[in-house]
């Protein structure tokens, strides 16, 4: 089960770079200290490549650590190291600016929590923190086996959290709201038609 380092590293050394795409980021100055949480193999880190960011970056795998240094040659001097998201090792405050994309959702309520604690901790006064989760409408919610409400395991080991937009107001409500959002989209699998839902977050400490 993905709560377990040793699960996702076999997952990364089997599956390699198993996030892909590129990711819409939004504009900051040159020098802004970013922490992007859960980096996998690099897909968000790729995107920051011409921002003048000052970015760190961690991950639960060793691998996906391993695999998002190997996909970032050159772009940046970015810090990437092993970390679990629910004990940081950073002072109060660090952070103008926190990502915190698919990583949430990866693990039970109670280590969700310790989560959310803790990005809010490292993010400064002032620092906004952008979530994006997978929202109750999507095509994948009560597909799988149930772990929890609205959680699942699915086939592959991989645990997947859908929330609400008002359990992502209450999960960070030590934080202001300043936008949230659900996107749908449609996706057609063999001549059948399903739905896609996210929703896209930010808060502001």
């Amino acid at each position: 089960m993905n709560e377990s380092p040793v699960f996702w590293d076999e997952h990364y050394r089997l599956c390699k770079n198993i996030w892909a795409g590129s990711v819409s980021l939004p504009k900051y100055p040159s020098g802004t200290k970013v922490l992007e949480a859960g980096c996998g193999n690099g897909k968000t880190l790729a995107s920051m490549k011409e921002t003048g960011w000052d970015i760190t970056a961690f991950d639960f795998s060793k691998e996906a650590a391993l695999l998002s240094r190997k996909n970032s040659p050159g772009f940046f001097n970015a810090d990437i190291f092993v970390s679990d998201a629910s004990y940081l090792p950073f002072k109060d405050e660090v952070f103008d600016l926190v990502f915190a994309r698919h990583i949430t959702g990866h693990s039970k309520k109670k280590k969700r929590d310790f989560i959310a604690g803790e990005l809010i901790r490292v993010l400064k006064s002032g620092g906004e923190l952008h979530f994006v989760e997978f929202e109750i409408s999507d095509m994948r919610n009560k597909k799988e086996t149930f772990v929890e409400d609205n959680t699942f395991l699915n086939k592959n080991g991989i645990i997947t959290h859908f929330f609400s937009e008002d359990e992502v107001r209450n999960l960070l409500s030590k934080v202001n709201e300043k936008f949230i959002q659900t996107e749908k989209w449609p996706l057609k699998i063999k001549g059948k038609d399903y739905q896609r839902a996210e929703i896209n977050a930010v808060f502001e400490k």
